[in-house]
């Protein structure tokens, strides 16, 4: 198994063999493994999205490490999973990391989706998880919002690419989304 440690130590371009391994065994994996792999892979979203090299290969920033976190955001694993993966999510965006901010918009409409299923298939019994879920889906709106006012263009951009995706599954925050695309009209324009 490839690890965060062997990582630190190669480019980019070569983690996207392991990340294809990985992917081709996606359906397989059981959730204890997931868990094992979520450093891993957010370390790659990291690294990847930033080497030129890799641009002509994921043109639409897409990149095998999101598209392997977006496979695991839709397998029905607990709650437990799930908040893993929000944590790391919100780690990339608390850090300021500029990659990992670049790739988030990517992420957050799977997550929001399942965080909302997650939600309708609780019972009543399961209030605290039923509390949990609720805030991480005010938290996940507020950070794609964060997201979108970045003040890095570049940030910003990707965010624009994901906004019709985000304001789909986001219940109430249409007047947001409207002064995001505003906000994006302006970027273009000045630009």
């Amino acid at each position: 198994m490839y690890s965060v440690e062997w990582s630190y130590d190669v480019e980019p371009a070569e983690l996207i063999l392991p990340l294809r391994v990985i992917s081709n065994h996606c359906e397989s994996l059981i959730e204890s493994h997931c868990q094992d792999l979520v450093p891993f892979l957010f370390l790659c979203i990291e690294q990847c999205h930033t080497d030129v090299r890799l641009k002509d290969l994921f043109p639409l920033s897409v990149t095998p490490a999101i598209q392997l976190v977006g496979q695991l955001i839709a397998k029905p694993f607990s709650l437990l999973f799930l908040s893993t993966l929000y944590n790391s999510c919100h780690t990339l965006c608390s850090a300021d990391s500029f990659n990992g901010k670049r790739a988030l918009p990517f992420l957050i409409p799977a997550l929001y989706k399942r965080y909302v299923a997650f939600l309708s298939t609780c019972n009543t019994h399961t209030s605290s998880y039923r509390m949990i879920a609720n805030t991480t889906l005010t938290e996940l709106v507020t950070v794609f919002f964060s997201l979108c006012n970045d003040y890095r263009l570049l940030v910003r951009r990707e965010a624009a690419k994901c906004i019709a995706d985000c304001c789909s599954v986001f219940d109430s925050s249409l007047p947001e989304c409207v002064k995001a695309m505003e906000a994006f009209v302006r970027d273009d324009v000045v630009s």
